[in-house]
């Protein structure tokens, strides 16, 4: 599973760990903000990196059913247990130091 990340370009980590900080915090980024943070791309190429983590199965792009123009970035199943499984080996490793 960890090697699973292998995958993932640079780019697409970053906005993967970006999404996840931000639903840790119960605060789930929209898409349009996302594409406005013009450190990571243009948001040309933002949005083009967010549709290959939803192809690849790490996020998912979810609509409040009372609001559809807002577009909410959130973790799918798989994304959720290769940050878990992240967490478990870092525990592991801070414990055998």
């Amino acid at each position: 599973m960890l090697e699973d990340s292998v995958e993932l370009s640079a780019e697409e980590r970053m906005l993967l760990e970006m999404i996840a900080l931000r639903q840790s915090r119960k605060q789930p980024l929209m898409v349009t903000e996302c594409m406005r943070m013009q450190r990571l791309a243009s948001p040309a190429t933002v949005y083009r990196k967010l549709e290959a983590l939803r192809d690849k199965d790490w996020i998912q792009v979810i609509q409040q059913p009372d609001n559809r123009k807002s577009k909410f970035l959130v973790l799918s199943k798989r994304a959720e247990q290769y940050f878990k499984l992240h967490h478990i080996a870092l525990e592991r490793a801070l414990k055998a130091a």
